[in-house]
């Protein structure tokens, strides 16, 4: 009887292990000889780009300085004198221009002596209207006619002449301005005005270092 039931035994161990292999689970492991690969995984990995940038410069400017360059002329139309530029109140450019040449501008006083390229000039300051009474007054005087003339220095300066200039000559009968040229000026006999070397107020009118007209002043 003992083995008969070592017999059962065996075959109930036998009957389990069976029942095991055919209906449990399989391994994770390929067996071999098995036409499955295995499975691959791919991981897709986004990639974004940062927006391409574009600087735009800002374009490139050349400043441009424009100069300009006042020109002096004769405004002939009236027998006044030119209206002052000058800080003192003298008319035209004053009377203070300094040592040296006699810079652009319009310059008032007498010639003494010329010659086709160039004069002497006696530089004085001429002084009109309300002014002309206050500058008078302080030297003891009266400014008759509205105008006061103070020419207390000597010197005399060289002054180059252009080849074209215009002189506005007073005209004895009209007392109106008659342009003539430079040259004939020099020659010219005496008129309303003992002009050019005696009593002839006048002004120069400079421009780059050279006198391109000149105006007699008209006095009453």
């Amino acid at each position: 009887m003992p083995n008969v039931r070592f017999s059962l035994v065996v075959s109930f161990v036998a009957l389990i292990a069976s029942a095991c292999g055919s209906g449990g689970e399989s391994t994770s492991e390929s067996s071999p000889g098995s036409s499955q690969p295995p499975m691959a995984t791919t991981v897709a990995v986004s990639t974004t780009e940062p927006p391409e940038t574009t600087t735009t410069m800002p374009p490139t400017t050349t400043a441009t300085i424009a100069t300009t360059t006042t020109v002096y002329f004769a405004a002939t139309e009236s027998l006044y004198p030119p209206e002052s530029m000058a800080s003192d109140g003298a008319s035209g450019s004053g009377c203070a221009p300094g040592a040296g040449a006699l810079p652009s501008g319009v310059w008032f006083g007498y010639v003494n002596a010329g010659d086709p390229s160039s004069l002497q000039f006696d530089l004085a300051c001429w002084y009109f209207g309300e002014l002309a009474w206050d500058v008078a007054d302080g030297y003891g005087e009266t400014a008759e006619n509205d105008y006061y003339v103070v020419n207390q220095n000597p010197t005399l300066r060289t002054v180059p002449v252009s080849g074209d200039t215009v002189v506005h000559h007073i005209d004895p009968a009209s007392i109106g301005h008659d342009p003539i040229s430079y040259l004939d000026w020099l020659l010219e006999p005496p008129g309303y005005l003992e002009c050019p070397f005696g009593f002839c107020p006048l002004w120069l009118f400079v421009n780059e270092g050279e006198v391109t007209e000149i105006l007699e002043q008209y006095v009453p």
